[in-house]
């Protein structure tokens, strides 16, 4: 008897090819292929795809947020650092030379600590493109399992 759950779960989960799994199983390629057109195997296929890609996009992009918000509150640190010494320096009469090359240090931690704290959006909205590509390619039937994002601006162009 044809385990056909076992051949339909395998087809779904890999990139095996419907000739290479009718030889795998002894059975006629155009058999196996009416059965798995009736199942819409090529569709669970790519439903099973996306909802892989997306879980992995998503750990990625919470990994990146994770450890973006941790050189956030490191970059913090040193801002607050680098503040203490520039009070202690004023104190014991540094020269002005220094204190401007601290302050030009500070703020550029500062710059760094705003642009990586806007980071974890753009992770998060990189997903969404790619997910929403993919949906698009999936109704258009013109997958083939890679991602093209397209970037435009406000008036529509593409860059």
């Amino acid at each position: 008897m044809i385990n056909w759950d076992k051949i339909r779960l395998e087809y779904i989960t890999t990139n095996i090819s419907y000739r290479e799994l009718a030889e795998k199983h002894g059975l006629c390629v155009s058999n196996l292929s009416r059965h798995a057109k009736r199942e819409d195997w090529p569709g669970k296929r790519l439903q099973n795809r996306e909802k892989r890609e997306r879980k992995a996009i998503e750990a990625i992009a919470e990994r990146n947020a994770d450890n973006l918000a941790e050189l956030a509150d490191i970059l913090g640190d040193v801002n607050r650092l680098l503040r203490e010494v520039v009070a202690e320096c004023r104190e014991k009469s540094v020269t002005v030379y220094d204190i401007k090359a601290m302050y030009d240090c500070i703020s550029r931690a500062v710059d760094l600590e705003r642009n990586i704290k806007k980071l974890p959006t753009l992770s998060e909205d990189l997903a969404r493109l790619r997910y929403e590509l993919e949906k698009e390619r999936a109704d258009i039937g013109k997958t083939d399992g890679r991602f093209e994002i397209i970037v435009r601006d406000e008036e529509g162009f593409t860059e």
